[in-house]
């Protein structure tokens, strides 16, 4: 049978563009010439409700999304918009098919958008003007949301009673913070160290307007491909090691969201951001990164037994860490994931007993097995083998391990990329180097260049263009950056202790 694979397409010259976000709304697309679209999380409609515009705000200034607030402020002399579409953004992006009101609230002194029975934006500025969905004031301008209009009129009001200079204080005493946690010292490297993990603080995950419940997401941007869904692996595997380094409470609320909303249905590929199920098909990563999120916390994670083999002793899966079909049921990193969740002793002596295989260097790990005496040569890097040595499995120096990163690095594997300034490891998935590959190696020490890729304008992507640099696949990709963020983190914080080689840019 066919390994059916569900692909991103290549971005062509994707548009720098600045974000701004708070737990109850985010600005993916600040633009040039302006804010393009303003969305927030929606659990009634599962996915991101968006009011997009041509653009929707601009003017000269600064936007400013202080943390607690359902809104936020433009700081600046004059604004004007035009109110566009309503859309709904999940997996694709498409018009929200409600009845829509524009109107201007005396009450609040606000024009008012509403996407009846869904959400609502209010703006509230200085001798405001509106012209059928077209509109002006004087800044500063404040908006609002809710899940209706007289709410997001309340909104707008409450910011604008707060001011401006108190609001953009909030928004930079927090992020004081988080960078003082970070322990990150100064220079161009730490600043895109703390850049990603704050875009992933910011857009990984969020509070629904219908609801008010926390959810975590790929991506709060519809400019990633499959934004505004749960993957258990890409919240806790990749973005929680971010989280924890710059917000240690939020991690912790992070995990307590997981365990209670997500791991429902543990281990199935995709999943709306209310915790049902979007897109069936079962990765074992997913489900260990459960597991090893709550032995962290000290609490009690989804049952692993399941998918044990009794006769290899491995654990099995349908789809790999990439999310397309496994080769073979036993993936090796998987199992390391599960070990890592477990500390079983037994399982660690099934991963060398049965994934151990020759290879050109000598013995290496297999990337799966079927536990037949059959086994795949193969690596990816959204669960790359080059990891078992940061999940504890070996030590940085074992010769299988050596032998297998040799081999994921060498034209033996046909997925390794080289002779270009940005060569690293693809798969099919993306067949361009991978930024997560990058951040592999910046967390296992390997040697990765010394010229940082443009990748998104600075935040992570899912891959890049070899020669460029510059995204060729999946731009805005929040829990990637959390994970790179980590990744710089860590190797940065180690060359400054005498560690791994510094990175220059």
């Amino acid at each position: 049978m066919d390994r059916i694979l569900t692909v991103p397409e290549p971005v062509d010259d994707a548009q720098a563009v600045a974000v701004a976000a708070n737990e109850w709304v985010a600005l993916p697309e600040i633009a040039p010439e302006g804010c393009l679209s303003v969305n927030v999380l929606h659990e009634g409609r599962r996915g991101l409700v968006e009011f997009r515009g041509a653009p929707l705000i601009a003017g000269e200034g600064r936007y400013v999304a202080p943390p607690g607030y359902q809104g936020f402020a433009c700081d600046g002399p004059h604004w004007r918009g035009e109110l566009g579409a309503a859309g709904l953004a999940l997996f694709s992006r498409r018009r929200l098919q409600a009845p829509e009101r524009i109107y201007f609230q005396p009450f609040s002194q606000c024009l008012v958008w509403e996407v009846e029975g869904v959400a609502a934006l209010a703006l509230r500025g200085a001798d405001l003007r509106v012209d059928g969905r077209s509109w002006e004031a004087g800044g500063p301008l404040f908006v609002g949301v809710a899940p209706e209009g007289d709410g997001a009129g309340c909104m707008a009001v409450d910011l604008a009673r707060r001011g401006v200079t108190a609001l953009a204080a909030a928004a930079d005493a927090e992020e004081a913070a988080l960078r003082a946690a970070s322990g990150l010292g100064e220079g161009e490297l730490a600043d895109l160290a703390f850049r990603n993990l704050l875009f992933c603080h910011r857009f990984a995950a969020g509070r629904a307007i219908d609801t008010g419940e926390w959810c975590l997401v790929t991506s709060r941007s519809p400019r990633y491909y499959v934004a505004a869904a749960h993957w258990s692996r890409d919240s806790l595997l990749w973005a929680l090691p971010g989280i924890r380094a710059i917000d240690r409470e939020r991690a912790r609320l992070w995990v307590e969201v997981a365990l209670r909303r997500y791991a429902r249905h543990p281990g199935e590929h995709a999943l709306y951001l209310d915790g049902s199920v979007l897109y069936p098909g079962f990765e074992l990563d997913q489900a260990a990164a459960l597991a090893l999120a709550a032995r962290a916390a000290g609490l009690e994670g989804p049952p692993l037994a399941p998918y044990r083999d009794p006769a290899t002793g491995l654990y099995r899966t349908f789809l790999l860490p990439s999310d397309d079909p496994a080769q073979m049921p036993f993936v090796t990193y998987d199992n390391a994931l599960v070990w890592a969740a477990t500390g079983d002793p037994g399982l660690a002596a099934a991963i060398r007993r049965h994934c151990v295989v020759p290879g050109p260097f000598g013995p290496q790990f297999a990337w799966a097995v079927d536990g037949r005496g059959g086994h795949v040569l193969y690596d990816e890097p959204p669960g790359s083998l080059e990891l078992l040595a940061y999940y504890g499995f070996c030590q940085p120096g074992d010769a299988v391990h050596r032998n297998t990163v040799a081999w994921i690095h060498s034209p033996h594997n046909p997925d390794h990329i080289a002779g270009s300034a940005f060569g690293d490891v693809g798969c099919p998935h993306a067949p361009w180097p991978w930024v997560l590959s990058w951040a592999n190696g910046l967390l296992t020490g390997r040697e990765v260049g010394s010229v940082v890729p443009a990748m998104d304008g600075g935040l992570a992507c899912e891959s890049v263009d070899p020669v460029t640099g510059r995204v060729k696949t999946g731009p805005a990709f929040a829990t990637a950056a959390g994970f790179l963020g980590h990744a710089l983190r860590r190797r940065l914080l180690s060359s400054q202790g005498g560690g791994a080689a510094p990175l220059t840019n």
